[in-house]
């Protein structure tokens, strides 16, 4: 069976450093007509090399994709909050996530009540013991369950309201 990669191996003209430096000088020389080249073909091929899926949703345009997507998140808050906690959890690079369900186990761990005022009939935001922003973790050892008003006013202040005979500290 013919192998062209055995072929190029074994008929080699040139060392392959040499092969190298010429492939290099060759696509340096030639530069503007490979662009055109490339620029003709993905024109010429568009439709195959993008999924339709993809094409539909550009052919909708972008205001009916942020329509779209503003629509979804106020019917889902709780996928949008997770959604931007792991975004920003991503922009500092942490590798570990708390899940829904922690959140929840947590909040029911302190009865859901904000730790910093007490209020039972507000509801609990995620705050970070350690802000992502100073080196905190993005898992439940560093979260405490506070309400909106209570999580602003920490900022990015490192403030441990948890109750620590419940976690053995």
């Amino acid at each position: 069976m013919y192998d062209k990669r055995i072929d190029l191996v074994y008929h080699r003209s040139e060392c392959k450093a040499c092969e190298d430096v010429a492939r290099k000088q060759y696509w340096s020389e030639h530069r503007t007509e490979k662009q055109a080249y490339n620029k003709q073909y993905w024109v010429a091929n568009r439709s195959r090399l993008i999924p339709e899926h993809c094409l539909a949703r550009e052919r909708r345009g972008k205001e009916y994709n942020r329509r779209y997507s503003r629509d979804y998140f106020q019917r889902h808050p709780e996928t949008q909050r997770m959604t931007t906690r792991r975004r920003k959890a991503q922009r500092f690079a942490l590798s570990e996530h708390f899940t829904e369900q922690e959140w929840d186990n947590l909040c029911v761990l302190y009865g859901r009540m904000c730790l910093a005022c007490f209020a039972t009939d507000m509801p609990l935001t995620p705050d970070h013991v350690i802000p992502l922003s100073r080196g905190g973790t993005d898992t439940t050892d560093n979260i405490q369950p506070l309400c909106g008003s209570c999580n602003s006013r920490k900022y990015a202040k490192t403030v441990d309201y948890r109750w620590h005979e419940i976690h053995g500290d």
